[in-house]
C-alpha cells in the first residue's frame, strides 16, 4: 500500500465538473427565490393595504 493517492486529469476534471454544476444549481435556485420574492413582495403589499 506504497501507492500515494495519485490523482490524475480525468479526476480533476470530474471533480471540478460536479463543482460547476453543484455551484450553477445553487446560482439557480438562489435566482428563483429572489425573482419569487420580487413577485411576491408586491402582492404581500397589496394584501396589507386592502
Amino acid at each position: 500500500m506504497n501507492r500515494a493517492r495519485a490523482v490524475t486529469p480525468a479526476e480533476l476534471a470530474v471533480e471540478a465538473i460536479a463543482d460547476v454544476r453543484v455551484f450553477s444549481l445553487i446560482l439557480v435556485v438562489v435566482s428563483l427565490l429572489s425573482s419569487l420574492a420580487l413577485i411576491l413582495k408586491p402582492g404581500a403589499a397589496l394584501l396589507h393595504v386592502t
